[in-house]
């Protein structure tokens, strides 16, 4: 959830705030309005959030290596066992 206050420029710390003007199509704008209703926030913080995270270079593709980097560190050291041979996969 994103709160209102978690992007006023007072209390994060942000010396200036910089207006921005986007063009969405009708629908998407009215559902983004609700959804952020739905959880005591604005468009303009759900948007701000989005645009930290961009910035700071938080990508998907950046963000699924350090989920799987996680991932490797919790599998631990793990050793590939011998190889099998093509002949042997397929022995009938």
């Amino acid at each position: 959830m994103v709160a209102k206050s978690q992007f006023n420029p007072v209390s994060t710390g942000e010396t200036g705030v910089k207006n921005i003007t986007l063009s969405v199509p009708d629908e998407i704008y009215r559902r983004a309005r609700i959804k952020a209703a739905e959880r005591d926030t604005s468009v303009s913080a759900v948007v701000a959030a989005y645009l930290k995270t961009f910035a700071a270079g938080d990508t998907d593709s950046e963000s699924q290596k350090r989920r799987m980097l996680l991932a490797r560190e919790k599998l631990g050291h793990y050793e590939v066992g011998r190889r099998v041979q093509r002949d042997e996969l397929h022995e009938r």
